[in-house]
């Protein structure tokens, strides 16, 4: 598939397909008990990368991106961290920006659609696993891999790897 169909495809999805979905699913909103395993494999592994971080990120930068609805940048946001948050759906991003408390404001730089913004070539704006031994080969020798954990509950699986240099 070519790249510009792909960004369409993936644009589409996001964007209008599934907007209400996901604006369903990362709410309070009761949701059938397919989508309760998904929204709970979401939620662990969100408590997961941010176990990773420090509870004061005070002063530090961080960027978000595939922020979706928000949930992870107002997590970073609430323990102090300067947050830019990027997305390719700007339905998604809209999301965002309502449910973010106003308090919060301060604590993020900006929230940009940036779909049109993602790398030509084989960097296409797709959701690919990739192996441990894939992610090793492509970080080289300077790069700490370490595995943080694999989470399934449903249809929902995640991965999480932490990379240092």
């Amino acid at each position: 598939m070519r790249y510009e169909q792909t960004l369409s495809r993936v644009e589409m999805y996001f964007d209008k397909t599934a907007t209400k979905t996901w604006e369903r699913l990362t709410s309070d909103a009761p949701v059938s008990r397919i989508r309760q395993t998904v929204r709970a494999g979401r939620d662990e592994m969100r408590m997961k990368l941010l176990a990773q971080l420090p509870q004061d990120l005070t002063g530090a930068r961080i960027m978000d991106a595939g922020c979706g609805p928000g949930q992870l940048t107002q997590e970073l946001a609430l323990r102090g961290a300067d947050v830019v948050a990027i997305d390719i759906s700007p339905s998604l991003i809209d999301i965002a920006r309502k449910r973010i408390p106003v308090e919060l404001h301060d604590h993020i730089e900006s929230m940009w659609y940036a779909g049109k913004l993602a790398p030509k070539g084989d960097k296409s704006p797709t959701m690919v696993p990739q192996s441990y031994r894939a992610l090793r080969r492509a970080l080289g020798d300077d790069a700490l891999l370490v595995d943080l954990g694999r989470v399934t509950s449903g249809f929902y699986i995640s991965h999480a790897m932490g990379c240092h240099r």
